[in-house]
């Protein structure tokens, strides 16, 4: 994964250029996808796929919070340790991992936004900032996990009114 600044990469992408260019579309992979997509041990979540294809091309951006350089190889040493992968086999995928066309996005200014909607949503902080981060950039979240994938469809409803961009309601 490349340690792409998130703004000025986020805005090349996210914006339609002069003339109102279409947008390029957005995904933020969190752990459990990044990791099905190398350890096929369930269902592969729908458009991780193209979302990896699209950005290959550069047609789209796949984010990740900085969070996610952490979360799986941990994952891949807790297989490893099963005795489901082998440490090379582990090796491979961290090194594919870190080859995608992902931006690394830091997630210090999404802890707060984070927090809020873990409490609203019964998420653990960690999921919550990868949703964060996908709601924050108008971003498709791509995930194997169920709950992740409710609370994401859940936020997507129309709300009550505008959030500011940490998550709480404005006044």
């Amino acid at each position: 994964m490349e340690g792409t600044p998130p703004g000025p990469a986020l805005g090349r992408h996210r914006r339609g250029g002069p003339g109102g260019a279409p947008q390029v579309r957005a995904w933020v992979l969190d752990t459990s996808a990044i990791v099905r997509f190398y350890v096929p041990d369930g269902p592969v979540p729908d458009g991780l796929v193209d979302a990896v294809e699209t950005a290959w091309r550069g047609n789209g951006v796949l984010m990740v919070p900085e969070l996610a350089l952490a979360e799986a190889p941990q994952v891949l040493l807790k297989k490893e340790r099963a005795g489901l992968l082998r440490p090379d086999e582990v090796d491979g995928i961290l090194t594919e991992i870190l080859a995608l066309p992902v931006d690394v996005v830091g997630h210090r200014d999404y802890v707060f936004g984070a927090v809020e909607l873990a409490r609203q949503m019964g998420l653990t902080v960690y999921d919550a900032i990868f949703l964060r981060l996908a709601l924050d950039h108008g971003a498709d979240l791509v995930t194997a996990d169920n709950d992740l994938e409710r609370a994401y469809r859940r936020a997507l409803k129309p709300c009550a009114g505008p959030t500011d961009p940490h998550g709480g309601k404005r006044s």
